[in-house]
């Protein structure tokens, strides 16, 4: 019976591994593709954010917990129909959690997340329209208060 249980738990671990690889690798191809303009901003940049004027948010708490930020766009028509594609696969898939939708006339706005337990490891942000798609991609230990907080404050730390 041990037995059994141990090796149903490392089929689970090393599927859950493969999936979050896919992921990766379908980040990775977004990077590589020269129709979709990417960009990468580093924890280090990050940490700069709160001295940045960033309008009404408070980050400030926020900022130590994030890892990374990317955010992939294309105009161009082949790039714009394979990221609605790859977005709708990762709806549809296990690995992230829809959040909600905004529809409004032609533009589609879905939020994801993937969590283990509390902590969100991963917020995307899918932006789609009919010429262009934006993918948003936020890495790092946070908490749906966390998010709140920062749409809850301004930056002199007053409610809205």
């Amino acid at each position: 019976m041990k037995l059994k249980t141990i090796i149903i738990t490392c089929i689970l671990f090393f599927s859950a591994i493969g999936m979050y690889a896919q992921d990766n690798k379908l980040f990775e191809r977004f990077s590589n593709n020269k129709e979709i303009t990417s960009v990468y901003i580093s924890k280090s940049i990050l940490r700069l954010a709160p001295s940045m004027d960033l309008g009404d948010a408070n980050i400030s708490n926020l900022i130590g917990k994030l890892d990374k930020l990317e955010i992939y766009t294309s105009e161009n028509p082949s790039a714009v129909a394979m990221m609605k594609k790859e977005a709708a696969s990762l709806m549809k898939g296990k690995t992230y959690e829809s959040l909600m939708t905004v529809k409004d006339g032609d533009e589609n706005v879905d939020f994801l997340i993937m969590a283990d337990g509390q902590n969100i490891k991963e917020f995307l942000m899918v932006t789609a329209q009919p010429n262009e798609c934006t993918i948003m991609r936020i890495l790092g230990n946070f908490t749906m208060e966390d998010i709140q907080m920062v749409m809850s404050e301004n930056k002199d730390g007053k409610k809205k």
